[in-house]
């Protein structure tokens, strides 16, 4: 292929929270495509156009989901989640506040 400028790779495993491929970039249609239930690259090659770059995309292999390691995670994968949500909501109460809020500097206190 190296007479027609052209190489091929592999990019190693994708997860479906991405919508890079490693030495392509921004790849939101391939990514779209490869984790969809009816993947039309699924063992069969695709042609994309992705801006100046033509790529051609299938997928050559699947690993599906180890649901007892999910279970041996699941409470702390819930705190983490939980505490996120926590902060976000507490942000955004202060937030309110702050844009309602009439403050004044005091400059011989903060020192400017």
């Amino acid at each position: 292929m190296k007479p027609y400028g052209v190489e091929v790779r592999s990019s190693g495993s994708l997860t479906a929270s991405t919508q890079d491929i490693p030495g392509v970039g921004d790849a939101a249609t391939v990514m779209s495509d490869a984790f969809a239930n009816a993947s039309p690259i699924d063992g069969k090659a695709k042609v994309y156009q992705l801006g100046p770059r033509t790529v051609v995309a299938l997928v050559s292999a699947k690993a599906e989901p180890d649901m007892n390691q999910l279970d041996a995670e699941r409470s702390a994968v819930f705190e983490r989640v939980t505490s996120r949500k926590q902060r976000e909501l507490f942000s955004a109460w202060l937030k309110k506040l702050m844009d309602k809020a009439d403050i004044e500097v005091n400059d011989s206190v903060v020192g400017g």
